[in-house]
């Protein structure tokens, strides 16, 4: 919904199958212009229904259609950016190679940050990354579609890592804990106004590339200020 809301186009949206279980959520969704999309680990028994996903995916890009893909398969309020899948990238390439590379059809990461992912009405700093064109990876995926999918994939989970604020499991409670002591005062620092959302997400990604710094070289120095925390 916050992506769609700054976004002109209309949107489509590949949903969890699992929420069309009934009629009314089938017609409700359906109207929202939700797609359902599912799951080995949810529905196995209706992986075969994909394939006509698929094909309605690829029809609405020939249409010059726009798709809400979230690739990590879920959305959890954590602070990381889990194993990205395969299928938008194979959506987008499959299009494209039904139409011989000429669609211009585009994946643009996008990165969600929230000030607070548990208050209501938290700011969100929206970061969007460069377009990915599908059509110049068409000589690879050619020749291997498998590694070419699997390339693909791979930098679309390095531009969403450098487009949010990323912080393992194991540190995220000390990064909130240096951020509620210590971030008012670097934004001071580098005079960063309250209202710059940018300016607020490069504090704490400066913040978490630190920590994890810190973690991996000079551990017991880490160890140290954690307890002063």
């Amino acid at each position: 919904i916050v992506i769609a809301s700054v976004l002109k186009q209309q949107l489509h949206f590949l949903a969890r199958g699992e929420s069309f279980s009934n009629s009314i959520s089938r017609w409700i969704f359906g109207n929202l212009n939700m797609i359902p999309i599912y799951r080995t680990s949810e529905t196995p028994e209706l992986m075969h229904k994909n394939k006509d996903v698929f094909k309605k995916a690829c029809d609405l890009l020939e249409k010059k259609g726009a798709i809400i893909i979230f690739p990590e398969g879920s959305s959890k309020t954590e602070r990381r950016i889990r194993k990205v899948k395969t299928g938008a990238v194979r959506i987008a390439m499959e299009a494209e190679a039904q139409h011989d590379y000429a669609l211009g059809v585009k994946i643009i990461p996008i990165g969600l940050n929230y000030a607070n992912l548990h208050r209501f009405k938290s700011d969100v700093f929206i970061n969007i990354a460069e377009p990915i064109s599908v059509s110049d990876y068409a000589k690879e995926y050619k020749e291997d579609q498998f590694g070419t999918v699997n390339k693909i994939t791979g930098l679309i989970q390095a531009q969403l890592e450098a487009h949010t604020v990323v912080v393992s499991e194991e540190l995220d409670q000390f990064m909130r804990e240096v951020e509620e002591i210590y971030k008012l005062d670097l934004k001071r620092e580098a005079k960063i106004d309250k209202r710059d959302k940018e300016g607020d997400f490069r504090i704490s990604k400066d913040i978490a590339e630190a920590v994890a710094y810190y973690h991996r070289e000079e551990p017991l120095r880490l160890s140290r200020v954690r307890q002063k925390v």
